[in-house]
């Protein structure tokens, strides 16, 4: 196997197989220039040198080329070394023009500049990992390095980086298990979901203290029964619950009771219960309404349901969808898997034309999460408890460009597509329940929330500022109902 075919082998095989066919012939080149160095200056000897120097710097240059595809820092950084002593070198055996020179000394400070920048940039990132309070063995088990951790979950702090949403991602899953799982779930064997929040239970997720009541709700006691509180019962999952992080953080349920009391003033007293379970679907939900929700003599629900049953509404899409985008590369410098990671992307976006125009298989209405919606409305009705129906907002929407798409990589970027469309066909679900049948109230979540990425903490769950929004606009579509219920003893706003 001729030198070409060594190294060709090397970069289309990255196995350790192909960075021993590199090594030897590179090693031979190396050997062969220095070789023919000599303190003679004769042309011959020269045309030699140059054609040892050629084969020698090639050969560094695909080891470069291997350790950065195969992420093997040795033999990146290595190699890098190794070519930079090269063209060093060669100034003092070579006397190149002025254009040579210039090049020769431009190459020097890129193969300087260029792990020098990205070490700077390496050492910003690792400070924010001191305040994630995740171990560097966690990172580790992701293949991820803890200095290159950070605690972003933003797009634009994180600059798009899909990686930094990945190491984000992990840290949000830790702590809910380590301390939100442990201390508010427990276990029912047997039933179907298999846990519930834990009466009386205790927890801390990030910086914010979490406690569920003795009734199994998060927030304060429950008075039963009510007596004169008009009583709203937030029914829903993960972003009903609130996963507040701040110590001040509070969920939306709790902020729509502060805007209710403080907007509408009403003498009789107004009280927000958040019946938010993580993990929990409507289906789920259903189950619960007459052990758990029927004894609170609720007035009004607030259903803000949609992510986990989403699975509910994928018979209603294409059995194929379209491509993943491309995954963020590993690479040993951060700039280069960047550059590279962006072209990849440029090419997917040129070349991917997302199917919205493909046919639904199964009407909307004829879904099983619709069929749960109908139970819910039939719960309602029979117990004489005014129903309101909430759409659902996500970072991202059908109108979301492929660079935001491709930064919730962690959270499962193929799934996050397909997701964007199904929150579209649950919205025409809810939109169209609601329609049908008189009394129940539509709530639209989306202005200045749906597809702003700067209000959610990762694809749905929402940072304090959009939990404010979100109970904004769920004020803003009940209120005309609170004025009505209300009306002998509100005063006027």
């Amino acid at each position: 196997m001729n030198l070409l075919d060594s190294w060709a082998y090397a970069v289309l095989f990255p196995d350790t197989k192909g960075i021993e066919l590199v090594a030897m012939p590179g090693v031979i080149s190396i050997a062969l220039w220095l070789a023919s160095l000599s303190p003679t200056d004769s042309p011959n000897n020269q045309k030699w040198s140059a054609l040892s120097l050629f084969w020698a710097i090639l050969g560094e240059a695909l080891w470069v080329a291997v350790g950065n595809f195969q992420d093997q820092k040795w033999l990146f950084f290595g190699a890098l070394f190794l070519v930079l002593l090269t063209l060093i070198f060669s100034k003092r055996c070579f006397h190149y023009g002025f254009l040579g020179v210039q090049v020769i000394n431009t190459l020097i400070l890129l193969l300087i500049g260029l792990p020098v920048a990205d070490l700077l940039i390496q050492l910003r990132l690792s400070e924010a990992v001191q305040g994630t309070g995740m171990e560097p063995a966690l990172y580790e088990s992701r293949g991820i390095n803890a200095q290159n951790a950070h605690f972003f979950y933003s797009y634009d702090e994180a600059h798009g980086d899909p990686s930094a949403f990945a190491i984000w991602w992990w840290n949000f899953q830790s702590q809910l298990n380590s301390n939100v799982v442990r201390g508010c779930y427990e276990q029912l064997p047997g039933h179907n979901p298999s846990y519930r929040l834990r009466h009386g239970g205790h927890g801390t997720f990030f910086d914010c203290p979490i406690s569920i009541n003795s009734r199994g709700f998060r927030g304060r006691e429950i008075a039963v029964p009510k007596r004169n509180v008009y009583r709203i019962v937030c029914l829903g999952e993960s972003t009903v619950f609130g996963m507040t992080i701040q110590k001040n953080d509070k969920p939306w349920p709790e902020l729509l009771e502060q805007m209710i009391n403080e907007r509408l003033k009403p003498s009789r007293p107004v009280e927000v219960i958040n019946a938010g379970t993580p993990g929990w679907d409507l289906a789920d939900n259903l189950e619960r309404l007459h052990s758990d929700i029927l004894p609170l003599q609720p007035d009004l629900i607030i259903s803000y349901h949609g992510y986990n049953g989403f699975a509910m509404i994928d018979s209603a899409l294409p059995s194929v969808f379209g491509p993943a985008p491309p995954p963020y590369p590993k690479r040993p410098l951060r700039l280069v898997a960047e550059a590279e990671y962006r072209l990849s992307l440029k090419e997917f976006v040129r070349r991917y034309q997302p199917p919205g125009s493909a046919p639904a298989l199964l009407p909307p209405l004829q879904t099983p999460y619709a069929d749960c919606y109908r139970r819910l409305i039939a719960f309602a009705r029979t117990n004489h408890i005014r129903l309101a129906l909430a759409n659902y907002s996500m970072a991202i929407n059908e109108n979301t460009g492929q660079k935001l798409m491709s930064f919730y990589n962690g959270f499962g970027t193929s799934v996050v597509y397909v997701r964007a469309r199904v929150n579209a066909i649950h919205s025409e679900i809810v939109r169209r329940l609601a329609k049908e049948n008189p009394g129940v109230a539509f709530i639209d979540t989306h202005p200045n929330l749906d597809g702003d990425h700067r209000k959610f903490m990762d694809v749905v769950h929402f940072t304090q500022e959009g939990r404010r929004q979100l109970a904004e606009n769920i004020f803003a579509g009940i209120r005309p109902q609170l004025e009505r219920d209300l009306a002998s003893s509100t005063k006027s706003p």
